[in-house]
Parts: structure tokens; sequence; C-alpha cells
């Protein structure tokens, strides 16, 4: 599990990996370094050593920052990549919460027959999100984009990005939350539905990732503390 210390907007273990993926090298040009799997004896053993040099400094009064040798130690660009989906993995909800999700799915179906309303409607929606989601939002996105900046070595474009990161990105609750008269099974009508949503949503994820400077005001997001 990755830490969160209290009143974290983004995990110092997550900061950490996303700034050991860019700065290290041959880091942010490993080919497919969120989409690969390395060995799963190996993965288990160095992500255990991973997360427990980095949790460390999730711990109230850790105020130095790991060396680039320390990192190097524990990490490779697979571990810290699996750092980041950890994280994501383990929060309750996904960034953009359950709430706002019908609202995000409107604004994926308008853009089908306005795509040039889309930047600036998505840019309002992106703001109105509770300062924390904002946050962490924000770095997830301006990291992935960066991701795609080296697509020409690591063969990770906006459109792969978004099939391995929307669900963590933006998803509806589900279905049987809450209720006791949940069905087995669905209809081929309701998963024809359910199919086409979880489309939209990887689009519209993939809209964020490559226009994310257009639509997100880097400086005006404080990712440290709300």
């Amino acid at each position: 599990m990755v830490l969160v210390s209290a009143g974290e907007n983004l995990p110092r273990p997550v900061t950490f990996a996303i700034d050991y993926i860019f700065n290290s090298s041959p880091g942010i040009e490993t080919e497919l370094f969120y989409q690969k799997e390395p060995d799963q004896a190996r993965l288990k053993a160095r992500n255990h050593m991973s997360l427990k040099f980095l949790n460390q400094f999730s711990t109230d009064g850790a105020a130095r920052k790991p060396t680039k040798e320390e990192l190097d130690a524990v990490l490779d660009p697979i571990t810290a990549g699996a750092v980041v989906k950890l994280w994501l993995a383990q929060m309750e909800q996904p960034v953009v919460p359950f709430e706002m999700y019908p609202d995000f799915l409107a604004l994926a179906q308008d853009a089908k027959a306005a795509p040039f309303d889309l930047k600036r409607d998505l840019k309002a929606l992106i703001e109105a999100l509770p300062q924390r989601n904002l946050a962490m939002l924000a770095c997830l996105l301006f990291h992935l984009n960066d991701v795609t900046a080296y697509a020409s070595h690591n063969g990770m474009d906006a459109a792969l990005l978004s099939t391995l990161f929307a669900a963590y990105i933006l998803r509806p609750r589900p279905k049987n939350e809450g209720s006791s008269n949940s069905s087995s099974g669905s209809s081929p009508s309701t998963k024809e539905s359910d199919d086409q949503d979880s489309e939209l949503q990887r689009v519209l994820v993939e809209e964020m990732i490559a226009n994310v400077d257009a639509i997100i005001d880097e400086k005006a997001v404080d990712t440290a503390s709300p």
C-alpha cells in the first residue's frame, strides 16, 4: 500500500516515483513501461522494498527527499510505474468522483455532435472538481502527457495510455453498490450500452491526456496540500 499523509493531495511516494520516471535514464523512454509486466517474483520483492523505502517519506517530519542514488537502488521505470498504478488502484473512488461522472459522460456524448466545444466545456468541468481531486488529476495528466512526448521511444501515445488509465480516472459507481436487488447477469442491450460508455470514457481521458495544457492551468493547481 502507498501511504498517504494527512492533508496531502498527492502522496510523496507517488511524487518521487513520477520524478524518477522523468529524470532517470532511460526512464521515461523505456519501452511500454506502464504496460509491461516484469517477472512476478522479482516485481513482488522489488515493490515491497521500493514501497518500504518510499513510504518512510510519508511519515510526519520526513522532510528530506531521497537521493538519486537511493532511488536508483530501489526503482526502475516499470517498478516506479507500478507505484503510481498501485496508488490509483487503492483509492476508493476514481480521480473524478462518482457523483461527477454523469456530467463527464454527458460531455463526452455531446462532444460527438459539437467537438469544437469540447476543450472549453472540459476545462470548465475540470475546474469544478474538488481541490484535492483537481490536484491529483493535474499531476497525473501532466505526467502522462510527458510520457506521450517520448512515444517514439516508449511506444505509448495518448490512445494507449487512455486504455491503461481511463478506469482510474473516470468510471461510474458500481451498479450494485448500495442495492440489494442487483442482478447476477445483464442483458445484451445493457452490456452494449456499458461498452459504449466505456469507450466514451476512454476517448475523453485520451482528450485530457493529449490536451492537458489547454484544459488545466498547471501553475494554478496546488499538488502539495489543501
